[in-house]
């Protein structure tokens, strides 16, 4: 994957546009300064992904176990 540029003005949220080149960056920070001549940019890259895998569904009973849930007469099943 090749790395991509966000502009970033300080204590105002996360960036929310993705710019494919340093380029592309360089010119929307140049915009967003003569917009908000007062405040500054940061071009930022990113070099790195990191994701976790998704995890699985499981259910933790805290105080009763499986076998004591009754029969729920709204379905008619016994959960087990």
């Amino acid at each position: 994957m090749k790395p991509y540029y966000y502009v970033y003005r300080r204590f105002h949220g996360a960036p929310t546009s993705r710019h494919e080149t340093l380029e592309a960056a360089t010119v929307e920070a140049s915009r967003l300064a003569a917009r908000y001549p007062d405040e500054s940019f940061e071009i930022l890259q990113c070099v790195a992904i990191t994701r976790a895998p998704a995890p699985t569904a499981s259910t933790t009973y805290l105080t009763i176990q499986p076998s004591q849930i009754q029969k729920n007469p709204l379905i008619n099943k016994e959960y087990e």
